[in-house]
């Protein structure tokens, strides 16, 4: 984490790719990210945010075949 207040989002279901996860897993993930953006605001005042994902080893993936984003 850069700073605090890092969370993570990761789905129940064990998929490497946003490719291999299904539609409702990925909404469901985004709709959570959006979701703690608005506490974060609030608990924080942060003017600001990094949202991300590290998708494989060689992109920093520290958790294989395990997506989740960070923000």
């Amino acid at each position: 984490p850069y700073t605090g207040g890092h969370l993570m989002v990761a789905p129940y279901a064990h998929v490497g790719t946003l490719e291999e996860a299904d539609e409702a897993t990925v909404c469901e993930m985004m709709l959570l990210t959006r979701r703690m953006q608005r506490h974060l605001r609030e608990a924080y005042g942060a003017p600001g945010f990094n949202v991300g994902m590290n998708i494989g080893a060689c992109a920093g993936a520290g958790v294989a075949g395990h997506i989740h984003m960070h923000m």
